[in-house]
């Protein structure tokens, strides 16, 4: 397909501005060290999945161990990062091109619109306790969610173009405070993007 391929150019494009136009400042410091996590953690996500596939031999099977436990994509997180790592160390080199962060944009917006949801539709129909993992889990950050926090009931909702919401329902946390005003404290609700 043309379309990931002009997002991956998009995302390659700083990286040939910093190469012409070399500048190591704080923010170039700032935007190496986010790229560097990023390759790091899509590194050591994909050493996980690696490790789990070789030991476990039911494809059913979810892994619920490392980074992995409590996130279903740390190595698309990764991936991201790197990209807007990327694109800051062009911004510090030449600032006039801020515009170059589209192609980070574009790609962080694929992967939290398609890629994962796709991703996320496939793994229901092929693993044993998904939805279970879907609710325990954030979608990119590899960190708990909060316990004790108001149960909430989430899911997907596709229609024909493949586009992706979410409906949450929230029971005791919303409140009428006006007729053409709610008011609601979404404490833990999670649409399942971060």
């Amino acid at each position: 397909m043309l379309f990931p391929t002009l997002v991956v150019y998009g995302c390659t494009v700083p990286a040939v501005v910093f190469i012409h136009h070399p500048n190591t400042n704080l923010v170039w410091i700032i935007g190496m060290i986010i790229s560097l996590i990023g390759i790091c953690l899509e590194l050591a996500a994909d050493a996980q999945m690696r490790a789990f596939k070789r030991t476990n031999t039911d494809k059913a099977t979810i892994i619920r161990t490392g980074l992995w436990r409590n996130a279903r994509h740390p190595n698309y997180l990764g991936e991201i990062l790197m990209w807007w790592g990327i694109y800051i160390t062009a911004v510090a080199a030449a600032p006039s091109l801020w515009w170059l962060g589209v192609g980070a944009l574009v790609n962080t917006a694929m992967f939290v619109f398609i890629t994962i949801p796709m991703a996320d539709r496939r793994n229901r129909s092929l693993r044993n306790g998904f939805d279970e993992y879907w609710r325990q889990t954030r979608s990119l950050l590899p960190i708990p969610l909060r316990p004790g926090r108001p149960s909430t009931k989430c899911r997907d909702l596709t229609h024909s173009a493949g586009r992706r919401f979410v409906q949450t329902h929230v029971s005791s946390s919303i409140r009428h405070s006006t007729p053409h005003r709610w008011r609601h404290d979404v404490g833990d609700v999670r649409i399942g993007a971060l």
